[in-house]
């Protein structure tokens, strides 16, 4: 998904979401019901175990073996509390084993066997500690199997409850193409993988356009914010996977000829709100104040291009303020080479790829706060859109003092030939994976 980051989130819609305490716990309650079901069940399959072994006078079990009730209703007590807690130990009560089928299973039988043969050992060394083994193996079998029963059952009701939209993953898809609505027709015919689509959030499109079959759009990823606290979405739940730059080798290196001394700061991309064409027009005329030498081109197209124009003209900058209009390919190539500063003063941007591709043509770059790549770049002068004073400070900073330009291209050219796209992909992989995992678990 070109031109934005790739994240996964867990959150719910208002039509279709459960509310109240449940809704708001689940996910708390969840561990402490299946703790006190296995507390149950391990107590009443270890009371089987006793009624079969001493109820019973089945001739296979020897009849001077001790069978007080106390003493064995002691033991199982005790025995509850040891498997509740090697169960927390090996981690049957953390949320990314449960409802895990095969793997949980295996936990459940790995604990039972430690108990077991820690029984065993406990009874050889200490004499007077007097058990019978038919019923230590029957409570070995019982409580593997009655546990394994039980969370089966829990599963199944677990599995029922989600039509209801509890215990699921509510997911949201960051970007509306054709990829995220296959991965959204993918998630929503594997119903068995605990994930619920709620649905998307791309720029430009209004919140409540339908997107793919019934999923709508939620909005721009400004509000992101407000819909993580809205909806009470849990910020280490949310995979961010950045984007990253062409290596220099797979680019062509334009050759350019300045026949001008002034120095050249660049904006570069869509004329539009977003975008923040404004702060860079009002930054320009306050850097042409205190550093006349340098021309500013705005390369690109938009709603607000013409309002762009006049606003230069009305300042004073028209010999020093250059329009080019739309750029591709080599032509952005040649503006880069060319270019002593690059500014990128998004007010909201989902990440943005060309201050890098600025950085990698060696390039210093100023850009805003609020860009989705102010999350990764290290090596950028960073200001809030807003802040035309700060803005222009640091493009004067980076003009009036050379080696203020030159330890932020050296550096920064070395991070981002270190933002490779294989990174990028082996992190996207391993959220397939990972959710591969949780469905065929589930």
């Amino acid at each position: 998904m070109a031109e934005r980051n790739i994240s996964f989130t867990a959150h719910q819609t208002k039509t279709s979401q459960p509310e109240g305490f449940l809704l708001r716990h689940q996910w708390t309650i969840l561990p402490i019901a299946l703790a006190i079901l296995d507390g149950l069940t391990v107590f009443g399959v270890l009371n089987l175990a006793f009624n079969i072994r001493f109820k019973l006078n089945l001739p296979i079990f020897r009849t001077e073996v001790m069978d007080s009730p106390a003493y064995y209703l002691n033991l199982e007590c005790a025995m509850v509390i040891a498997v509740l807690v090697m169960f927390l130990l090996a981690g049957l009560y953390n949320i990314s084993n449960l409802l895990a089928g095969m793997r949980e299973y295996s936990l459940v039988f790995n604990c039972v066997v430690i108990l077991v043969v820690l029984i065993l050992v406990v009874s050889f060394l200490i004499p007077a500690f007097v058990i019978s083994r038919g019923w230590l193996v029957m409570a070995w079998l019982f409580t593997f199997l009655g546990v394994d029963i039980e969370r089966f059952i829990f599963r199944r009701f677990i599995h029922q409850i989600r039509k209801k939209g509890y215990f699921v993953k509510r997911t949201i898809i960051i970007g509306a193409n054709e990829e995220s609505r296959y991965l959204a027709g993918q998630i929503q015919d594997t119903p068995r993988s605990g994930m619920m689509i709620i649905g998307f959030m791309e720029e430009g499109i209004p919140a409540g356009n339908k997107i793919y079959e019934r999923y709508v759009s939620l909005g721009n990823l400004s509000q992101l914010d407000n819909i993580i606290e809205k909806y009470h979405i849990d910020p280490d739940k949310i995979i961010t996977v950045h984007n990253a730059v062409e290596p220099a080798d797979n680019m062509e290196s334009p050759t350019v000829e300045r026949n001008l001394d002034d120095k050249i700061v660049t904006f570069l991309g869509r004329i539009t709100f977003q975008k923040g064409p404004e702060y860079f027009v009002e930054a320009a005329r306050k850097v042409l104040d205190r550093y006349p030498n340098v021309r500013f081109v705005m390369a690109g197209t938009g709603d607000m291009q013409q309002k762009m124009i006049r606003r230069v003209a009305k300042l004073k900058m028209g010999t020093k303020f250059h329009f080019t209009g739309f750029l591709k390919g080599n032509e952005v190539n040649k503006l880069l080479a060319m270019t002593d500063v690059f500014v990128m003063p998004s007010v909201s941007e989902p990440f943005g790829i060309v201050p890098l591709e600025a950085m990698q043509s060696n390039v210093p770059v100023v850009i805003s706060k609020q860009s989705g790549v102010s999350e990764v770049l290290k090596h950028a002068i960073k200001v809030d859109f807003w802040d035309v004073n700060a803005l222009a400070d640091a493009i004067y900073g980076l003009l009036a003092y050379p080696k203020l330009p030159e330890m932020a291209t050296r550096e920064g050219k070395s991070e981002v030939d270190n933002l490779k796209w294989e990174n990028a992909a082996f992190l996207v992989k391993q959220v397939y994976e990972r959710a591969i995992r949780l469905s065929s678990s589930n």
